[in-house]
């Protein structure tokens, strides 16, 4: 009788010991774990994908019940076997960074990754060389690239997105609310996803920049007595000063009065009471509203990128501590201008900010391709989030549910689908179900023809048998037979059929 459990995976923590490991052992381990990880995520491959409980080893907790490939790795922190754990890692990593990068397509990857090492693999142990196994993968790899690059179809309209988020969330309602979301914030904008307090999805769009501060450090406004304040043709100095005496008030007061400016926003670190007290009495004194905010997030490095940007988009100069300028030096020239500005206990946000068109659409361009070259997934996360915050336009998504584990299962999910509706305005889309990958299997034929290393003849070879892995994948979740379904799409010689 078959072990029932014959499926699971033991990703307990391997015991501490210590050993050489020599060939054959190695690669067998090495092979061992990348299968153990690609058994764990391939059921999640198609539309019609099987979830995979992870156990969390938590007394009395229910497993979690996921169906992203990238989820289901993560929460692989090593397995019991020392040198199986190294294959693991391997295959881990490399989905990882895919879902930093693109989101989805994680479970392609890993299946086409398997392929193609177990095939290497044979063809090294029989003494083929690997440089060259190498070399003929990477002209392989042109090829292929130059053939979807062709085939990519531009996503933009709400329908085209909707239908890219149905893959991933396999949910009707919330592929037409993210349809919609990004059909008008665009690749860039800014999307904020949190618990919501009902049974249904709810979001909404904010318009203008907003940044995440700490609330307002003085309103003298105190007839107002609401959450939110509001400016508008308001001037504003950027800054993560610290007010400490009314002197250090006093010219930057002087500079908007000069200025004939009937409103100012000041963003700053700190106040005293002393400069809060001197605030209270210019309000008296004079038509000057003064609304003073904390400076955007709370870690330095983060809170002088943020002044940076919002100096250029209100045409500013931000004042910083670290160079040791104070606001004795303000004059009017320094500060900038915004149409509306609004302020509550999270945000700040501005519209019409008076930068230089030219000026703003350069800086944007640079973060843009900073973001294109980077590699590294937080870096990437910064840059895109100030690019987000720079373009404008923002929407808030509260995810409904019964309960909240329900909601955070449905939260992780519109972050992932998020992810690679981002990456479908950016580069397009290709027909899915592995029908894209097959189709490059008759260019690296003719690539065959053409080179005259065995070696490299083979790692062609190599990676145009691994493009048909995912489809077949695909088929055997579905519960069918692999060879007729693909032996009719081969034969159809129809690229995106399938």
């Amino acid at each position: 009788m078959q072990d029932p459990y014959s499926n699971t995976v033991d990703f307990h923590l391997r015991d501490k010991d210590s050993k050489i490991t020599f060939q054959p052992d190695t690669y067998r381990a090495v092979k061992k774990g990348i299968h153990q990880i690609l058994d764990a995520v391939r059921p999640t491959l198609g539309p019609v994908s099987r979830t995979v409980l992870v156990d969390r080893y938590v007394e009395h907790a229910q497993p979690d019940i996921l169906d992203a490939g990238a989820t289901i790795a993560r929460r692989v922190i090593q397995i019991k076997d020392r040198d199986a754990n190294t294959g693991a890692m391997m295959i881990r990593g490399m989905m990882y960074r895919l879902n930093e990068r693109v989101g989805d397509g994680t479970v392609t990857a890993a299946v086409i990754y398997t392929s193609i090492f177990d095939q290497c693999l044979k063809f090294i142990q029989a003494g083929g060389n690997p440089m060259s196994l190498r070399r003929g993968l990477e002209k392989g790899l042109k090829v292929v690239m130059d053939i979807l690059e062709s085939m990519v179809v531009p996503v933009n309209d709400r329908s085209d997105l909707s239908g890219v988020a149905r893959t991933v969330c396999h949910d009707d309602v919330m592929a037409e609310e993210l349809g919609e979301i990004f059909a008008t914030i665009g690749e860039f904008g800014l999307l904020e996803t949190n618990i919501g307090r009902a049974r249904e999805n709810y979001y909404e769009f904010v318009l203008g920049h907003y940044w995440p501060t700490g609330g307002l450090l003085v309103d003298p406004n105190v007839e107002n007595v609401s959450s939110r304040k509001e400016l508008f043709n308001a001037g504003i100095f950027v800054s993560d000063l610290e007010f400490k005496t009314a002197d250090d008030l006093v010219p930057l007061l002087r500079a908007a009065l000069l200025a004939e400016m009937d409103a100012l926003v000041i963003v700053a670190l700190k106040m005293s009471d002393e400069v809060m007290k001197l605030i209270y009495q210019s309000q008296r004194s004079s038509k000057l509203r003064i609304l003073a905010v904390k400076g955007p997030y709370v870690m330095a490095d983060k809170m002088k990128l943020g002044l940076e940007d919002i100096a250029v988009l209100t045409g500013a100069i931000a004042f910083h501590q670290a160079t040791g300028i104070s606001a004795a030096n303000v004059n009017a020239q320094d500060l900038g201008h915004v149409r509306r500005f609004w302020v509550d206990k999270e945000v700040f946000s501005f519209n019409g900010g008076g930068g230089d068109p030219k000026v703003v659409r350069a800086y944007v361009d640079d973060l843009q391709e900073r973001f294109a070259r980077s590699e590294k997934p937080e870096a990437r996360a910064l840059l895109k989030e100030r690019i987000g915050r720079m373009v404008g336009g923002a929407a808030n998504f509260e995810v409904g549910g019964l309960t909240k584990p329900e909601m955070e299962i449905k939260r992780s999910t519109v972050k992932r689908t998020e992810a690679t509706l981002r990456a479908a305005v950016r580069s397009g889309l290709l027909p899915g179900g592995g029908s894209a990958l097959l189709a490059c299997q008759k260019p690296l034929e003719k690539l065959v023809e053409t080179l005259e290393e065995q070696d490299e003849i083979t790692a062609v070879k190599i990676l145009r048998r691994a493009l048909q892995t995912p489809l077949e994948a695909l088929i055997k979740n579905y519960g069918m037979e692999v060879p007729p379904i693909l032996n009719h799409i081969q034969e159809q010689d129809q690229p995106g059929y399938g």
